[in-house]
């Protein structure tokens, strides 16, 4: 029977209220960045020429297994202090921590002679996002607190700052930049969180990092690969999921800016939110990776956008290879998540086993996917260009089907097809023979054997 009539939501019960409130505020991708007190540089010349007042915070011990091999040994002090001259203290120094093998001693009259070090471990400022804060948080008492009783809190404290960021550390994702200009010496690795206060960082539970998608390559160096991984998950040790991401919106942003493409329609521009009378940035979602992603660089780059396709890490070759050696329905990006995770696992095994420093409790190794996480105007135009390059491809293999079943021989139907569509693929590529080669092979593949390939996750709704 169909209903005549609609509650009012204010006469729902508080339950079902409730309900809503959370159905209604969907998961989010939360891109932390940090903002300084003052740059390096001023850093650097108020520490060389001014009296500094540096302090160490107990925390930065999580981060001793990366910052100990820069800490002097058997350092003894020049500098001269009231003690000598007979003067004591009404309250001795107490040091941030108990000096040990594992958290050794840092002298402040050491560390001040070394900038680098001394801006890792006592700059100031705070972490912040540009995500846009869920609407419900400032919609009414009852919406905030029904939020707040569900995990939404302000988050991502510093050594010197307090949290600024609304998060849920359950359905929310924390997305860390790509930062390899960075000497990231508390964090150890291309992703700098040394600025994050350790407690936070053991519960999130779903983690996104930029450009992480390259470790899924086989000539990846397989240590570097499951180092660097490993230093994250050693400190963000309960997580449930790792993104490793291809393609962010910031780089959509900035590559389609270059292109020049934004005054036009076919390429979208990232649609702002109105919050208040001012305008915050279109939210981040995600969307698996999937094989036409990598595809559409050996289609012909005005066929799937305007100004071409943005590369991929992973190469058509790794993933044809693939492909061949496994069969048409083996899945590369499944294989290889499932490939990293047991060597994560390895990797860390043999760490808590032979240390002999640190009494290290195992990490867990989360799930590990291979994503995109772009504004919902970048996914509607990666749609597009993934529904050109599956036509172009079908196409290919509609007319290759049609010829052998005309019964040409093999070598003639295979010159046939070159002579017909492959000139304009190698107008698009460089002229070298071994990539030319290369990306020829391939497509003879897909369009002989492959079949379908994956088109990854759907838009979310």
């Amino acid at each position: 029977m169909a209903l005549t009539t609609f509650h009012l939501f204010p006469l729902l019960p508080l339950e079902l209220r409730e309900e809503i409130y959370i159905l209604a505020t969907p998961p989010r991708i939360v891109h932390i960045q940090e903002d300084c007190e003052q740059y390096y540089e001023e850093f650097e010349e108020k520490l060389r020429t001014k009296p500094h007042q540096t302090n160490l915070h107990p925390s930065l011990t999580a981060f001793a297994f990366n910052w100990r091999r820069y800490a002097p040994v058997d350092y003894h002090s020049d500098q001269q202090t009231l003690e000598s001259f007979g003067f004591t203290g009404a309250k001795p120094l107490r040091p941030p921590w108990h000096p040990s093998a594992s958290t050794p001693e840092i002298p402040i009259d050491w560390l001040v002679e070394f900038p680098e070090l001394a801006w890792e471990f006592t700059r100031e400022g705070f972490l912040y996002s540009r995500a846009p804060i869920p609407p419900l948080l400032h919609t009414c008492v009852e919406s905030r607190c029904t939020l707040m009783r569900n995990g939404y809190k302000l988050a991502f404290r510093t050594r010197s700052s307090g949290p600024r960021t609304w998060f849920n550390f359950v359905r929310d994702t924390l997305f860390l930049a790509f930062e390899d200009d960075s000497p990231n010496i508390l964090s150890g690795c291309v992703w700098d969180f040394g600025q994050f206060d350790p407690e936070e960082m053991q519960k999130v539970q779903k983690l996104a990092l930029e450009y992480a998608s390259r470790y899924l390559l086989p000539q990846w160096n397989a240590n570097r690969c499951q180092d660097d991984l490993s230093q994250v998950l050693r400190l963000f040790n309960n997580l449930k999921g790792l993104f490793l991401v291809e393609w962010s919106s910031k780089d959509w942003t900035e590559w389609l800016e270059e292109c020049g493409q934004y005054p036009g329609t076919a390429m979208p521009k990232p649609r702002p939110v109105m919050q208040k009378g001012f305008t915050r940035p279109e939210p981040w979602t995600s969307v698996a990776m999937g094989e036409v992603d990598v595809l559409l660089q050996n289609c012909p780059l005005e066929l799937v956008w305007p100004c071409g396709a943005w590369p991929t890490s992973v190469s058509g070759s790794c993933l044809t290879k693939h492909k061949h050696e496994n069969g048409a329905s083996a899945c590369y990006f499944d294989y290889m998540s499932t490939f990293l995770k047991d060597g994560l696992t390895e990797y860390r095994d043999n760490i808590v086993s032979n240390s002999t420093v640190d009494a290290l409790t195992p990490w867990l190794i989360p799930q590990i996917s291979v994503v995109h996480m772009l504004t919902r105007s970048h996914h509607e135009l990666i749609s597009e260009g993934r529904l050109k390059g599956l036509e172009y491809i079908s196409g290919l293999q509609n007319e290759w089907a049609d010829e052998v079943g005309a019964k040409l021989h093999p070598p003639t139907v295979d010159t046939a097809f070159e002579n017909e569509y492959w000139h304009g693929l190698q107008d698009s590529r460089p002229a070298t023979n071994t990539y030319e080669w290369d990306v020829e092979q391939q497509m003879s593949w897909w369009m002989q054997l492959g079949g379908v390939p994956t088109t990854g996750g759907d838009l979310p709704q």
